[in-house]
């Protein structure tokens, strides 16, 4: 969420800064735990990333944490 600012400058005019809100931490589809190895930025300068820096290199990576993602390959390796 973006918060607009009023600001004073030196030439004693009031001018509005546009401040952008944080982000927050994305978070396992499952258990709801942060995930590692993922980057926090603002969608623009996630933009910038190449795939490799945006995603972990697995299967479901940046979807589920390491913990779920073996749990689920247990159970597809059992189902079978």
């Amino acid at each position: 969420m973006h918060v607009i600012r009023k600001v004073r400058t030196p030439g004693n005019r009031m001018v509005r800064h546009l401040e952008r809100g944080k982000v927050g931490n994305r978070l396992c589809a499952n258990c709801k735990s942060q995930l590692g190895g993922v980057p926090v930025l603002i969608p623009s300068r996630l933009n910038t990333l190449s795939k490799t820096k945006k995603i972990v290199t697995r299967a479901y990576g940046s979807y589920l944490c390491g913990d779920c993602t073996k749990e689920k390959m247990n159970e597809k390796a059992f189902n079978l």
